[in-house]
């Protein structure tokens, strides 16, 4: 692996420097403002023979490094995050799904995206779709009167990035999430990956289309897809797995008789519960309590 160059500029004070260096070692092609702003923050509290000018972190602290790195040519305005991030120049470009990630902690790609990259469709989505947490406007609130995050925490992402047109979603709750090797893009879990479908089917290429891709996938993730499940904890998708998986697919699992005696306490709906049910073709799973509408 080429190691970085070592950054020299005689226009950067010898805090500034230490900074570039360590922008060059981290070889990421984008630093948020977020991120920046503790890699300074962190001179400040190991300062010895840095000559540092405030006796203290501050946005004004900020600002100062932050043009002088400008003024350097270490980083310049990232042109999609403008004033959110920064593109380190001595480090090569990554496309949409990695800068987003790489700006943003919180999200990952999902959906039709994330199918796509797992092989579990030849769909390509219009747009990249990512998906993060809904934010905690209690922590946001804790952290900015702590002074630990000084910008907010919801990242705005621009409509487009790298060329590549940017869906974003929020939810709910948390999702297990992987990195994919060889990169920073954060991808939903396999499990979960198969769970979303039945969560939200229109932004999976619609109810056929998962149907479509469970019958093809589903049985080499079953484990992970169970573990999924039972960790959402969802009646309604747990009666929905099982009717694909037992019902339509003939697999067996423990898990499936104690799904099944959710369904036998109330009638679940449609599958598809976005799509409406034609009273001429009403096609029902009386074993899972569950109208066919796909």
């Amino acid at each position: 692996m080429q190691r970085p160059q070592r950054i020299r500029s005689s226009s950067l004070s010898r805090a500034a420097q230490s900074i570039a260096e360590q922008l060059a070692k981290m070889r990421l092609p984008i630093v948020s403002r977020h991120m920046l702003y503790g890699l300074i923050a962190n001179l400040f509290e190991n300062r010895e023979g840095l000559y540092l000018r405030g006796p203290q972190m501050s946005q004004a602290e900020y600002t100062r490094f932050r043009k002088a790195l400008l003024a350097a040519r270490i980083i310049a305005n990232d042109p999609d995050y403008r004033g959110l991030a920064f593109r380190v120049l001595s480090v090569s470009d990554a496309p949409a799904d990695e800068i987003c990630c790489l700006v943003d902690p919180t999200c990952h790609v999902s959906y039709l995206s994330a199918m796509q990259r797992y092989g579990l469709t030849d769909r390509r989505p219009e747009s990249l779709q990512i998906s993060r947490p809904k934010p905690n406007p209690a922590h946001a609130k804790k952290s900015q009167e702590e002074r630990l995050i000084p910008f907010p925490q919801a990242i705005k992402h621009p409509e487009t990035v790298r060329g590549r047109k940017i869906a974003l979603y929020e939810f709910s709750g948390q999702a297990q999430t992987i990195t994919l090797r060889g990169t920073r893009t954060r991808i939903v879990s396999i499990g979960r990956c198969f769970v979303d479908m039945l969560l939200e089917p229109q932004r999976c290429g619609g109810m056929q289309h998962v149907l479509a891709v469970w019958g093809e996938h589903a049985a080499r993730f079953k484990s992970e897809i169970i573990q999924e499940v039972e960790s959402l904890g969802k009646a309604a998708i747990k009666v929905k797995a099982g009717y694909i998986l037992e019902e339509r697919m003939g697999l067996q699992d423990a898990a499936f008789t104690h799904w099944q005696k959710l369904a036998s306490t109330q009638s679940w709906g449609s599958l598809d519960a976005d799509a409406p049910v034609d009273p001429l073709q009403d096609i029902r799973s009386h074993r899972w309590e569950i109208t066919i509408n796909a």
